[in-house]
């Protein structure tokens, strides 16, 4: 592509172009730039313009932030890489990078199968940097979204189902918050569509099975207040407010259920049945345990095991935050 393009002309076009803004500039040579490809080291030269004088330096540092001028970069694109490194080459460091263990791993994997020499460093440097543009980005949409998106709340279709799954994890880091902590929570939510779930028939046992050929995935390492942002981007990608019912699957945690009221009213939200086994059997084990002698000892008893026999039907999620009121009351717990 270089060999297409006639510097010269480029040069004088650039350098009307400036003029018309009060900048006048003037050749300073032809530096020599290397850069890394996916195909190796390419050096070439190419013209530098600076200003010609003191006025037209300040106006070009003013308005364009910089203190010279290189035409064939800026045609080819090339003029602001954060490294000594194509846009592609970049993007193969961050597949990379994500993709193995390590960075160390990747420089690895890098040079046995491209012969391509890159440091961990570099690569950790070029992750960080492609990541951040990224989550900037994402931030940005999904901020916009969830404050200016219209949703259309009328009843949904019943065989056009969204469902969702949310969860979190404890994750230790080294940066600590206002009150010391190195502790984040890293949170997850999943969602698929009903169109993406597919029965068959198993070959070997003949029973009838299901299988999801699709999902997305979001995550977030932080609050709450921004993770349901990206959640909700992503629901409403998925056809959120457009004609689809949704289900929200979770462990019970209470910033689940208030961003399910907030967010998604209307939504059908279940506890999860592992969650659910544990919230109804593990109390009825302890309350069968206690001498059942006196009336309240009893009544204790009666109620858990009714539960714990009917648990396989309470799936939903009020009717798990009923029953766990009927205990507290029963016991008298707050």
């Amino acid at each position: 592509m270089m060999g297409q393009i006639d510097e010269r002309n480029l040069i004088r076009t650039y350098k009307n172009e400036f003029l018309l803004q009060g900048i006048r500039l003037e050749n300073a040579g032809k530096p020599a730039r290397t850069l890394l490809t996916t195909r190796g080291e390419i050096t070439y030269k190419r013209t530098m313009m600076v200003p010609a004088d003191e006025e037209s330096r300040a106006k070009l540092k003013e308005q364009h932030k910089c203190s010279s001028v290189f035409p064939l970069d800026k045609v080819l694109g090339i003029h602001k890489l954060p490294f000594k490194m194509s846009p592609k080459m970049m993007l193969l460091c961050v597949f990379y990078g994500q993709n193995q263990p390590s960075y160390k791993a990747a420089a690895e994997i890098l040079a046995d199968l491209g012969n391509i020499q890159v440091s961990s460093e570099t690569i950790r440097k070029v992750v960080n940097e492609v990541g951040g543009k990224l989550f900037e980005e994402d931030c940005a949409k999904s901020g916009e979204t969830y404050e200016n998106c219209s949703i259309d709340f009328n009843p949904p279709d019943e065989n056009a189902i969204l469902y969702a799954e949310v969860d979190g994890a404890a994750l230790n880091t080294r940066t600590k918050d206002d009150n010391g902590s190195t502790w984040r929570e890293n949170k997850l939510g999943v969602c698929f569509k009903s169109d993406d779930i597919k029965q068959y028939v198993n070959p070997r046992t003949g029973d009838l099975e299901h299988r999801i050929e699709a999902r997305q995935y979001v995550s977030y390492l932080g609050k709450a207040v921004e993770f349901r942002k990206h959640l909700f981007d992503m629901l409403v990608e998925n056809g959120y407010g457009q004609g689809r019912q949704v289900v929200l699957l979770s462990d019970g945690a209470a910033w689940i259920a208030n961003m399910a009221q907030e967010d998604y009213p209307g939504c059908l939200h279940i506890l999860d049945i592992t969650w659910m086994k544990m919230f109804t059997r593990m109390p009825g084990k302890c309350f069968r345990m206690m001498k059942a002698s006196t009336a309240h000892g009893q009544k204790i008893s009666a109620r858990c095991s009714a539960m714990d026999v009917s648990m396989k039907y309470l799936r939903y999620w009020q009717h798990y935050l009923q029953f766990k009121i009927e205990i507290a009351s029963i016991c008298r717990i707050t």
